[in-house]
């Protein structure tokens, strides 16, 4: 599900009895058990010249050759699971968490380390002051390697809590 705000993402995973993750539980599932690795799927970008993640293929904005045959959001599967069975680990959409955005970050080593990092309150992007934001990890279809390269688990960027767009959703956890 993309075009959600914070706030109607958190609403759904009440409903669902479960929650969205921090910043460091999506990063450690997105690393699939690859601590080192700078991908979900390894230390290759194109692992055998093969495309892992829903990525823009070209010159963003003006070209997408759509070598992966997408051309914009794909459905879940069309890439391989990484090792925790977790499919769409990188591109695709970006993904909510609900920890607020600082910037800087130390990645997660240990499943059993769930830093809290900072709250809405003392959420701030040196860009946006004074509006709250939350972490979006995984990156989307709408980057590529000439442009921001960022569809590796310790990618991060602010959102605004209020701002939904066609390539950010969420995914959620169990309480």
């Amino acid at each position: 599900m993309v075009q959600i705000a914070l706030e109607d993402a958190q609403a759904y995973a009440r409903w669902a009895g479960r929650e969205l993750p921090s910043e460091a539980q999506l990063e450690y599932a997105m690393r699939g058990g690859l601590t080192d690795a700078d991908f979900s799927w390894g230390v290759s970008e194109l692992p055998l010249g093969k495309l892992m993640a829903n990525t823009w293929q070209g010159q963003f904005p003006y070209h997408n050759t759509a070598a992966d045959g997408l051309t914009g959001t794909a459905p879940v599967g069309c890439f391989p699971a990484n090792g925790f069975g977790l499919f769409d680990a990188g591109g695709n959409v970006w993904e909510l968490t609900h920890t607020g955005y600082t910037p800087g970050h130390d990645a997660p080593r240990d499943a059993a380390l769930d830093p809290p990092g900072p709250s809405l309150r003392e959420s701030m992007d040196p860009a946006d002051p004074g509006v709250p934001v939350v972490v979006i990890k995984g990156d989307s279809h709408l980057c590529s390697a000439d442009r921001c390269m960022r569809y590796r688990p310790s990618a991060r960027q602010p959102q605004p809590v209020f701002m939904a767009t066609s390539h950010v959703g969420f995914r959620t956890i169990r309480q």
